[in-house]
């Protein structure tokens, strides 16, 4: 029992450490991110490109400080309504999908229109993802869910 539990604790230490790890390399990424963003402008395709990963880039920051106990700065996580999670999904996979003749569309039942999440709330945002990526793939398409 001593040694599953030794064994734990040094699989938690482990998995901190990565976390801390990828949280460091997203301030990098970030940082290069907001760059690009202010040298974007505000409308097209590569400025959509550069403000989803942006916002991708600061919610999976956000949950890897959440998940080692770290402090979050940006004080209180926002709150998004579901539909615009699922248009951003969506909207990231566009150029894959019209590379391979896709067309994609999101349409939410008027009962969950007002449903609203934490932002960068791992198991919503990972399930819009992976969502729509298995219904791309049924459709055909190959693609990479983050």
């Amino acid at each position: 029992m001593e040694d599953e539990s030794a064994r734990d604790n040094e699989s938690d230490r482990d998995l901190a450490a990565a976390l801390h790890e990828v949280g460091n390399g997203l301030t990098v990424i970030l940082g290069w991110l907001e760059e690009a963003h202010a040298h974007a402008g505000s409308e097209g395709p590569v400025a959509e490109a550069v403000a989803i990963a942006l916002a991708r880039a600061r919610r999976a920051q956000r949950l890897a400080r959440v998940a080692i106990g770290a402090a979050v700065t940006e004080g209180k996580p926002s709150v998004e309504p579901l539909a615009s999670i699922m248009d951003e999904c969506i909207q990231g996979l566009s150029p894959i999908a019209a590379k391979k003749h896709v067309d994609m569309r999101a349409a939410l039942a008027p009962e969950c229109r007002a449903i609203q999440v934490e932002a960068g709330h791992l198991p919503s945002s990972q399930l819009v993802g992976k969502q729509i990526t298995s219904a791309s793939a049924r459709a055909g398409m190959r693609a990479v869910s983050g």
